[in-house]
């Protein structure tokens, strides 16, 4: 894979090569959209991260080789459907100054395209309340199914 958007470059990478260039991201990520700060602070296991193994699929978007953008996958089987494969979104970010014109549409079909190259037959994503793209999703062919609930302790 190596498809690109403009000047930016969708493709998978290995989680653990990837990892540490992305940290700044991360953290970025985590200002933007992280609810409850106090409870949810950044502190992701990457030893998990790296045990999933061939069930991690790492979508990156680069700028003249920076990263600029990643998108995370979990490969399982269904838990209710066993003979289901799904591509289960962890987390996806783009940095604000790339989401303008198309970028960010591209990107999420890239890294649909990509679960699909890998196995899944379904592909499960959530957004953030209040960082909703129902458009991008709707555009290629999502619907929503769910609604998700959260409750910190206390």
């Amino acid at each position: 894979m190596g498809i690109a958007a403009g000047k930016i470059c969708f493709a998978v990478e290995q989680f653990k090569a990837a990892y540490e260039e992305a940290a700044p991201l991360l953290k970025a990520h985590w200002d933007e959209i992280a609810k409850n700060k106090a409870l949810l602070r950044l502190n992701p296991d990457v030893t998990l991260y790296e045990r999933m193994g061939q069930n991690l699929l790492l979508i990156t978007a680069r700028l003249d080789g920076q990263l600029v953008g990643y998108f995370l996958w979990f490969l399982i089987r269904h838990p209710h459907y066993a003979h289901v494969s799904v591509a289960e979104e962890d987390l996806h970010f783009l940095l604000r100054e790339h989401r303008r014109g198309l970028a960010g549409y591209k990107f999420v079909k890239a890294a649909c395209a990509a679960a699909f190259d890998h196995g899944a037959e379904l592909l499960v994503l959530r957004e953030k309340v209040g960082h909703e793209h129902a458009a991008i999703m709707k555009r290629l062919g999502f619907v929503p199914t769910d609604i998700v609930y959260t409750r910190a302790r206390g």
